[in-house]
């Protein structure tokens, strides 16, 4: 991207250099502005302006590459322009709304991004290796640890999202599988290790949907002759849904179902 600045032409792909350059562009205008014009030039000249930079935003985040930190530019980027007009921040209400929708919905395309990365890895994810979760659940760790550039709140949306994408396509995958007794072991140490790091990250929000996700592997790996007891513990904690689709992950699914129906009313 390219400025005419005093004569010299200016290329910088920095979105924060680029609304620098703009707001000494407007500070140089604002002072001719208050020699010759009025109030309502100014707000002419600064609606101007800031459709400009609109049109920078929205182009530079279209091309970003580096999403995450391209959404803290734009916090940056606010900071700037209230510091920059103070009482005259409501002359760019549109540019600040633009600014939030944008920043929504960068937000959103990294988190869906990160969705279909995590779903596209755990479908081949079979648990007939004691480690097979293992680069997904670093893939996870390393997304959530980019993520603290966020803070407060958003940072808390942000990880518990992707910890809930994780969640969700692990038990879609578990329910595609009939699993072997190694298949089962594994899984168990597979939910172990994610339950750990749950609490470990204190995302308590989320230690709910990997001890329900836990449940149901443990009635998938309880031994035959153990079972009907823990089915009885855990059959009101479990959805119906959840644990019709438990039973077939089962190698003697057919016992287990018999099982049920004698001794279940």
């Amino acid at each position: 991207m390219y400025y005419l600045f005093d004569q010299q032409l200016i290329s910088t792909d920095n979105i924060i250099n680029s609304f620098e350059i703009l707001m000494v562009l407007v500070n140089k205008s604002q002072r001719r502005a208050a020699l010759f014009y009025n109030e309502d030039d100014e707000i002419m000249l600064l609606t101007y302006f800031f459709q400009k930079m609109k049109r920078v935003i929205d182009l530079t985040m279209i091309n970003s590459e580096d999403k995450i930190h391209s959404i803290q530019d734009l916090s940056h980027i606010y900071l700037l322009t209230k510091k920059f007009l103070g009482k005259k921040l409501f002359i760019v209400n549109e540019f600040l709304e633009n600014l939030s929708n944008v920043s929504k919905l960068v937000f959103n395309d990294v988190l869906e991004s990160i969705n279909r990365s995590i779903r596209q890895q755990s479908i081949n994810i079979y648990f007939t290796k004691p480690d097979s979760h293992k680069t997904l659940l670093n893939y996870v760790k390393s997304k959530i640890k980019i993520g603290e550039v966020f803070q407060g709140q958003n940072y808390n949306i942000f990880a518990d999202k992707i910890l809930y994408f994780l969640h969700d396509a692990l038990k879609t995958q578990i329910f595609t599988i009939v699993f072997e007794k190694d298949q089962s072991d594994n899984l168990i140490r597979c939910i172990d290790e994610i339950v750990g790091y749950v609490i470990f990250m204190n995302r308590t929000n989320m230690s709910y949907y990997f001890n329900y996700l836990k449940n149901i592997i443990l009635l998938i790996s309880w031994p035959y002759d153990k079972f009907l007891d823990k089915y009885k513990e855990l059959e009101n904690v479990i959805y119906d849904r959840d644990l019709r689709s438990l039973i077939k992950c089962r190698k003697d699914k057919e016992k287990i179902k018999n099982l049920i129906v004698k001794n279940i009313k």
